[in-house]
């Protein structure tokens, strides 16, 4: 049987692109990353007397001293992965060929 993600009232699909619209505010620019948050039910993640506050950008406890992460924290870790990512494959493939071509023809 699939999961049911739609949700309703606070976990419903218009509460998470609000989130979504709240990381855009607060300089999230990555649209995968955002598509990620929309599609994501955060509500599955915690104790369900707190899913009214699943989409709230805010750390949430999950027990056992835990907690699941606020999403604007995820957001920019993730967008920095992928900048370090590009970056290492610039540096192996690119800057090898660069200095090839400027020093040796």
């Amino acid at each position: 049987m699939p999961l049911d993600i739609k949700g309703i009232g606070m976990t419903s699909q218009r509460t998470r692109d609000r989130l979504a619209k709240t990381l855009v505010e607060m300089g999230i620019k990555s649209e995968a990353v955002l598509d990620v948050i929309r599609k994501t039910p955060r509500h599955f993640f915690i104790d369900e007397a707190l899913a009214s506050r699943a989409y709230e950008n805010t750390a949430l406890p999950i027990g056992f001293n835990q907690t699941i992460s606020q999403p604007y924290i995820v957001s920019l870790i993730y967008c920095y992965i992928v900048i370090i990512h590009i970056f290492n494959i610039f540096k192996k493939n690119f800057w090898p060929n660069f200095i090839r071509t400027c020093y040796i023809g």
